[in-house]
C-alpha cells in the first residue's frame, strides 16, 4: 500500500521535475507553473538520499505500481491518439467515465 500512496508519488514528482529540467527552455516552463504543478512536485523536494534508500528497499512494490501507473497513462494516451483520428476525445473518455468518477470520489474522500 505504501508503494502506491507514498513511494510512487515521490518517484513521479522526481520524474516530472527531471522531465521539465531536461527541456531546453526549462526556466521558461517553470516560470508559468501554477499551484497545481507546485503541489504535485512539492513532494519531490524530500531528501534525495533518503528517498533513494526507500525506493531501493521497496523496489519490487514500487516497480509493480509504476507498471500499473504506466498502463493507466497509456490508456489515456491511446484515447488522445484515437481522438486525433476523427474521433472526439470526449467520446473516447466517455468509455472511462465511470472509472474517472470513481477516481474523483476516492480523491474527494481522501481530501476530507
Amino acid at each position: 500500500a505504501l508503494a502506491t500512496v507514498s513511494h510512487l508519488p515521490h518517484l513521479l514528482a522526481f520524474a516530472m521535475m527531471q522531465s521539465v529540467l531536461n527541456q531546453p527552455k526549462a526556466d521558461e516552463v517553470l516560470s508559468v507553473a501554477g499551484p497545481g504543478f507546485r503541489d504535485f512536485t512539492r513532494i519531490g523536494a524530500g531528501d534525495p538520499q533518503l528517498w533513494r534508500e526507500v525506493l531501493l528497499a521497496n523496489r519490487e512494490q514500487v516497480l509493480a505500481q509504476s507498471r500499473q501507473f504506466r498502463q493507466a497513462l497509456e490508456q489515456l494516451d491511446l484515447a488522445k491518439r484515437r481522438a486525433s483520428s476523427n474521433f472526439p476525445l470526449a467520446s473516447r473518455i466517455d468509455a472511462r467515465q465511470q472509472e474517472l468518477m470513481e477516481e474523483k470520489r476516492a480523491l474527494d474522500k481522501m481530501m476530507r
